[in-house]
């Protein structure tokens, strides 16, 4: 049996791990708690399934949203739709990297040409 203090911790656990998953869900996800869900993506993807039935359950719009995407892949298995949300965010931290030093580089380019105007 669990006390007080105890069910606090697993109450407090469950809602982070809830709401972790609205965040990637709803692509509003801090990118600092998604680095720290891709470190640990087998343990998140492992208890995220085991939050109640209301907690858990995705609409059958995202549900169809992410078989769409996963057909679209080609996917050999079958992905959960949270493990799909959370390849999507992936991703989309990867594209914004790759175009932050795309965008660092053309700076540095500008700054070079300005300065040997000069």
């Amino acid at each position: 049996m669990l006390s007080d203090g105890g069910l606090e911790i697993l109450v407090s656990a469950t809602s982070l791990l809830a709401h972790v998953g609205h965040c990637l869900r709803n692509g509003e996800i801090q990118v600092n708690t998604l680095r720290i869900v891709q470190k640990s993506r087998h343990r998140f993807l492992k208890l995220f399934p085991l939050l109640s039935e209301e907690e858990d359950n995705t609409t059958s719009k995202e549900e169809a949203v992410t078989r769409g995407i996963s057909e679209e892949e080609g996917n050999q298995h079958e992905a959960s739709p949270m493990e799909t949300f959370l390849d999507m965010r992936i991703e989309e931290l990867e594209a914004f990297k790759k175009e932050r030093e795309t965008v660092l580089t053309f700076i540095e380019m500008c700054s070079v040409i300005k300065t040997g105007e000069s």
